[in-house]
């Protein structure tokens, strides 16, 4: 509590005393008052990337919630991946005169097991519109028809039987052979992606979690990408 006195001096003088608080007292108050807010700020600017990196790390953890928003945000990764891969299968196509999707053949694996471009193509644009009503089963009927179409593809080119490919160590050697055989590396990480993806789908369960409607959608093209590029491998090798 600061004491303001007056005292006369000499006439028509008057002098103003602070008492015990004095001025560099009160600007030193505000000072400590402004400082936190200050470094704060300049704290968030300068180390913000690092942040959010902690924060979504941190999200991640924190539940259900969390997890699920990491397994959304893996499949949209793939899907990327997966459309990248794509882009370069089909520029790689456009260089060689080759129409990239529809072509029948019958030096392409399509024209083995009896599906085509076409068939995966309009399934895929159904199962689109169906994840927006149900995303869960339409990522295990997306991971089914993958399934399904690797295991073809490797029966009709005499590799390694599988009766099964759900175990993702086995899906995986799997898309390896086709990789030898001709299955770009890029769409080789797409298929890995999606196996693990696809065993995350149990922890979702276990917790009575759902992926949205647009994770759906990403795995449905991921899925549809990858069919296409097996779709496509050559079948001139020796057998």
């Amino acid at each position: 509590m600061s004491v303001l006195s007056v005292s006369g001096g000499q006439p028509g003088a008057t002098c103003v005393t602070i008492g015990r608080m004095s001025v560099a007292t009160v600007v030193l108050d505000y000072l400590k008052t402004l400082i936190w807010p200050i470094v704060l700020l300049v704290f968030i600017v300068r180390f913000s990337p690092t942040l959010r990196q902690v924060l979504e790390n941190l999200s991640e953890l924190s539940g259900p919630a969390g997890i699920t928003a990491r397994f959304e945000r893996d499949i949209n990764r793939t899907a990327a991946q997966a459309d990248l891969a794509a882009s370069v299968e089909q520029g790689q196509s456009r260089a060689g005169n080759e129409s990239p999707i529809g072509d029948t053949s019958e030096n392409l694996l399509a024209s083995r097991i009896g599906l085509t471009c076409e068939d995966v193509l309009t399934w895929a644009s159904i199962a689109r519109s169906m994840a927006r009503v149900r995303p869960q089963a339409m990522i295990s009927e997306s991971w089914g028809k993958l399934e399904d179409v690797v295991l073809r593809a490797a029966n009709s080119l005499g590799l390694n039987h599988y009766t099964q490919a759900s175990d993702p160590s086995d899906f995986v050697a799997l898309l390896g052979q086709l990789t030898e055989r001709g299955l770009s590396p890029e769409f080789f990480r797409v298929g890995v992606n999606l196996a693990v993806l696809q065993s995350q789908i149990n922890v979702l369960n276990s917790q009575r979690s759902r992926p949205a409607p647009s994770a759906a959608e990403d795995f449905v093209s991921a899925s549809e990408r990858l069919m296409i590029a097996i779709l496509r491998l050559p079948v001139e090798t020796s057998e």
